[in-house]
């Protein structure tokens, strides 16, 4: 809740519906982040977009005057929403589901997004479009899903700051299952 203390009134509301929304809360709250990589584990989705959301916090203290704060954390929080529809969290597995195989989270979770906005009266278009931009381009290229490039810095400290959790959580997850005391590495 301290994340949601945004200044931008379309924002706030925006994330409020979305986590207000009983259907998406479970969910969000249930899903995990991926099927194998990194926080493949009920509730992965949840830690992954709150350590996402926390090093884009950090970044936008240090570039305060040029990054829009308020933007960056909703898209932090919100950019792998389409995963809720992805997966089938309920399976042994986390199997994709159908539309999940033909369309993929990042445009799933535009729609979501989309469609919550559409219940916000006189929510910007450029607004609208620049949230939509960072949860299309937040895998940060074309060869590893994105439809498009980040070309915003929001977008781009988004992508990277997706990046470093997802790896870090690769890396602690192969330290904690690696337990040879006598080797270095």
């Amino acid at each position: 809740m301290e994340l949601l203390k945004q200044q931008n009134y379309f924002l706030k509301k925006l994330l409020l519906l979305i986590f207000s929304d009983k259907d998406i809360y479970r969910s969000y709250i249930n899903c995990p982040a991926a099927q194998r990589i990194h926080h493949a584990y009920i509730g992965g989705l949840l830690e992954h977009s709150l350590e996402v959301a926390e090093i884009c916090e950090y970044i936008a203290t240090l570039y305060e005057d040029i990054l829009n704060r308020d933007l960056l954390i909703t898209a932090a929080l919100l950019h792998d929403i389409g995963k809720i529809r992805e997966y089938d969290f309920s399976s042994i597995s986390f199997e994709m589901t159908d539309i999940g195989k033909l369309v993929g989270h990042l445009v799933l979770g535009k729609e979501i997004i989309d469609e919550k906005i559409c219940e916000i009266t006189d929510f910007p278009k450029e607004l609208q479009m620049e949230i939509g931009h960072m949860i299309i381009s937040h895998h940060g290229e074309r060869e590893w899903g994105s439809p498009e490039v980040p070309k915003t810095m929001e977008a781009f400290s988004l992508y990277h700051s997706d990046f470093l959790s997802a790896k870090l959580n690769q890396f602690s997850s192969l330290i904690n299952e690696h337990k040879d005391t006598e080797s270095n590495w």
